[in-house]
């Protein structure tokens, strides 16, 4: 509510009033395309699990593993190119 708040006031819609639960409830009645949302715990796990060293850990196991099993970033490259262009 504090966004549509905010918005009402900057478009002079309210002067010096609070919005009630009801006008929100009301506004989201007339706009069908307009939904209150929050997040599940899968998303807020992937949020917080891509920051740098998250990221940079993958890679360096990528790479190791490529390495081990004898596969060269370039033979990986032009395989996931061709898996995406449907040329397998």
């Amino acid at each position: 509510m504090a966004i549509a708040q905010s918005v009402a006031s900057s478009k002079k819609i309210l002067r010096n009033e609070r919005i009630s639960h009801g006008w929100f409830h009301h506004v989201l009645e007339r706009h069908e395309n307009l939904a209150l949302r929050c997040g599940d715990n899968t998303a807020h796990s992937r949020m917080n699990a891509m920051n740098t060293e998250t990221v940079k850990q993958y890679f360096d196991l990528l790479e190791d593993t490529l390495k081990v099993n004898g596969i060269s970033s370039l033979a990986l490259l032009k395989y996931t190119m061709s898996m995406k262009l449907g040329c397998h």
